[in-house]
């Protein structure tokens, strides 16, 4: 009987003991589940309208704060992405504490127009930054401490001033001395028209790693960086002005053996036997079009209104053959008729003509004159012989 009451003795005291510890390891699991919710919990829930702050990123959409006192509490040292789309936001003047672990802020649909000098001056390491559809205009004295900044996007934010000025390129770009990380740069639907120096100079000399440079819906006509821009992966001068591209354009593109995609469709081009040069390109160039999308504009005053160019050759567009004569110039590769040509060699032949006929009649002239020269000396010869000779007179 002992040996039963010493067996049953071992049994309990295993039993309490699986059970005690079952219960420390649920209490554990239980901890463990509450520190991560605690981690990942919307800290700024019912506090902040349409925002929500985890641990390592805060985003809101649609809130109605106009600056960034409500949300900067929420905002800490471990924050690695920052996004505030199409809110109420007005000015932005950064965050208080310093933000190394920062790499991505999305401020991109709202109304500011106001960036303090300071703004970024917290984010060293800031990789990311979106801008986009906010009237802030000149700002680009404020990204000089982005250094290691590699895709900005801009789209949509040169709005006219009061008195309906625009900013040039270059005032809305980063002025930094050197760019060596950026690889995207969006500046489309900014108004811009002109290729200035200094946007040239930033392009060549600034920000010359690019890979994607997105100039779509602005007013360009003319578009060329030539030696610049090397490693471009992605051009797109959509949507812009070109009535043509000239022949440096063409050769600019076919320069550049890194390109993946090149966008030119919805431009304005001028569907006429000046765009001969043109559409030849497009069917020789091994450059990565879509010649699909290239066409002439839809209700343009030409039988070719809605057709793509790369169908269409010199005889199409100039009506006859044609020899086309090219040049390095701003309304591209000029292609002049037959017609033309024949009415040239018709004009120059005629001026030879008259040329000939003038030459034979100077040489008559000239000739008749020496006739008529000799018959007068001889007259004269005569007349001298009839006179008496001084040796005469003397005897």
């Amino acid at each position: 009987m002992a040996g039963v009451g010493i067996l049953v003795n071992v049994l309990v005291t295993l039993i309490c003991s699986w059970s005690v510890s079952a219960i420390e390891g649920t209490n554990t699991t239980e901890v463990t589940d509450k520190t991560t919710s605690l981690l990942r919990a919307d800290r700024c829930k019912n506090v902040v309208e349409n925002c929500f702050c985890k641990e390592k990123a805060v985003t809101c959409k649609g809130a109605r704060f106009t600056n960034m006192d409500e949300l900067s509490p929420y905002i800490k040292y471990t924050t690695t992405r920052i996004s505030i789309t199409n809110g109420q936001l007005t000015e932005f003047s950064g965050f208080q504490i310093q933000l190394d672990n920062l790499v991505y802020l999305n401020l991109s649909g709202n109304l500011i127009s106001t960036v303090d000098m300071n703004a970024f001056r917290n984010m060293p390491y800031l990789n990311v930054v979106d801008l986009s559809n906010n009237p802030v205009r000149c700002i680009g004295d404020v990204f000089q401490p982005l250094l290691n900044i590699r895709e900005m996007y801009m789209r949509n934010c040169n709005h006219p001033d009061t008195m309906g000025k625009l900013c040039m390129p270059e005032k809305m770009i980063p002025n930094v001395a050197n760019l060596t990380f950026l690889e995207v740069l969006d500046l489309s639907a900014n108004h811009f028209d002109t290729v200035t120096e200094d946007f040239r100079g930033f392009l060549c000399n600034k920000a010359f790693n690019i890979k994607t440079l997105i100039l779509a819906n602005n007013k360009f006509s003319y578009f060329s960086v030539d030696g610049c821009l090397t490693s471009l992966e992605l051009l797109d001068i959509s949507f812009n002005n070109f009535h043509s591209l000239s022949d440096e354009e063409t050769k600019y593109i076919e320069s550049i053996e890194s390109l993946e995609q090149v966008k030119i469709e919805g431009n304005p081009f001028n569907c006429t036997c000046q765009i001969a040069g043109f559409a030849t390109w497009l069917n020789t160039t091994q450059q990565p079009l879509d010649v699909n999308n290239i066409k002439c504009p839809e209700g343009a005053n030409t039988p070719f209104a809605g057709k793509r160019i790369v169908d269409l050759d010199a005889v199409a567009l100039c009506g006859e053959a044609s020899i086309a004569v090219c040049f390095d110039g701003r309304n591209g590769d000029h292609t002049m008729h037959t017609r033309s040509i024949n009415a040239i060699i018709a004009g120059a032949m005629f001026v030879a003509f008259l040329i000939i006929v003038t030459v034979m009649l100077m040489i008559y002239k000239r000739h008749r004159a020496k006739r008529t020269l000799r018959k007068g000396g001889y007259a004269n010869a005569n007349y001298y012989a009839s006179e008496p000779s001084y040796d005469r007179i003397n005897k």
